[in-house]
């Protein structure tokens, strides 16, 4: 490993020359180049007049080539609480200050930006860092390690990632009641303290591939805008529920099976290309005040919901190559369900399901398949339409029925093969 510096630099109130006791940073300035970096500080004395800095690594402090390499010297911060990655670190460690103008981040309000263009980018540390804000720009990089926490207490763009993010198996926390995020990024864990708001930004992507927590009190306020949620885990995960987490788009991926125990709401499309097992729970589609087209129910798995509910000024598509299946209620508010060359299922073997609420301009608008309960003279009715009218069809049985089976409706005329 590298030996790291710790040195308090004095100086006399008389030597100040107009800069302000107590904004000094410590300073340094390449001879090569007439490159000044503010590394910030870490302790200060008022009483014995000097300015310390810790984790500075010594071959940075005394280069090997000689000296009148680096200049250092005392001087009003100019970064305040900003702290920038230096392109001319000299290794990964986030600890070390002469890795950063401004020094070390680690406070609430500390405006970390991570640029491109840099010999070695940060590793968080294994200890937690707690900053303000994080600003990863393009090409820049951060790399997660394992169980690494990076707590952000800000508002407003807590999280912008412009470059690229490295998750491992690293947790990042927002805590602010008023925090956003934008731009893509693959997490691992993502928690939502009590207390705090997350708002995604428009045409953002989230992916998780631990665990998001929404804490006791936390909120995901996912529908705002056009944005994408993607649970693409390789173990189990749970999805968040409930009137906590709201989503436009959300998407099932991975071989870890995903389970919603609850009720999800979302505005958007839901993909399903998640090989393990899916545990869909309840839906239900609300309205959108961002987009024109039909929400998509899509993907190369089938996806087998208890109970649905379509309140969509849009309506709904089956848009995938697999049938999906409502084994419970389907219910309509607002909005029809296209299944184009797919089939919706409605109920399962020995279940024949329910349907409400549907009619005029609320039905489904394709293939509809129903099963048939097993009882006396039962009747099922197949709430269908075209693109512009609602006739449904009903079915009456004169006899007593057995067997479990079911029967498959069309808007499209098909002749019997």
């Amino acid at each position: 490993g590298s030996t790291e510096a710790t040195f308090n630099l004095h100086f006399l109130p008389s030597e100040l020359n107009g800069a302000t006791e107590g904004d000094l940073d410590v300073f340094d300035k390449h001879v090569a180049g007439s490159i000044v970096d503010d590394h910030g500080r870490s302790n200060y004395n008022a009483l014995n007049h000097w300015v310390g800095l810790v984790n500075l690594e010594l071959g940075y402090v005394a280069s090997s080539s000689g000296f009148g390499v680096k200049y250092f010297t005392l001087g009003n911060s100019i970064l305040g609480n900003n702290h920038i990655w230096d392109t001319l670190a000299m290794s990964t460690d986030w600890t070390n200050a002469a890795n950063w103008q401004g020094g070390v981040p680690d406070d609430s309000a500390d405006y970390v930006t991570i640029p491109a263009r840099a010999a070695f980018y940060p590793i968080l540390p294994v200890a937690s860092v707690t900053i303000g804000f994080m600003n990863i720009q393009p090409g820049g990089e951060l790399t997660g390690g394992t169980g690494d926490t990076l707590i952000l207490h800000g508002s407003s763009n807590a999280w912008e990632n412009f470059g690229t993010f490295n998750a491992g198996t690293s947790t990042v926390i927002f805590t602010n009641a008023a925090a956003t995020m934008t731009d893509p990024t693959n997490f691992y864990n993502v928690t939502i303290a009590d207390g705090a708001n997350v708002t995604l930004g428009t045409g953002l992507f989230m992916g998780i591939a631990g665990t998001l927590s929404l804490s006791s009190t936390g909120v995901l306020n996912g529908d705002a805008h056009s944005n994408t949620v993607e649970f693409n885990g390789s173990s189990a995960q749970t999805i968040p529920s409930g009137s906590r987490a709201h989503y436009n788009s959300l998407v099932f991926s991975g071989t870890g099976g995903k389970t919603n125990s609850g009720t999800i709401y979302l505005s958007g499309d839901f993909e399903n290309n998640c090989s393990g097992s899916v545990i869909a729970g309840n839906f239900v589609w609300s309205l959108e005040n961002f987009e024109f087209d039909k929400e998509d129910i899509k993907g190369t798995y089938p996806t087998i919901f208890n109970n649905l509910t379509v309140n969509s000024n849009i309506g709904l598509s089956l848009s995938g190559s697999v049938n999906n299946t409502v084994t419970d209620t389907l219910a309509f508010t607002s909005g029809t369900i296209t299944t184009n060359a797919n089939r919706l299922i409605i109920g399962s073997a020995c279940n024949a399901g329910t349907v409400v609420g549907a009619g005029a301009g609320k039905y489904v608008y394709g293939n509809l398949r129903r099963y048939v309960p097993d009882a006396s003279a039962p009747t099922v009715v197949y709430n269908i339409g075209d693109s512009a009218n609602y006739t449904p069809v009903t079915v009456a049985f004169a006899g007593t029925t057995a067997g479990c089976g079911y029967l498959d409706v069309s808007t499209a005329v098909s002749q019997p093969s």
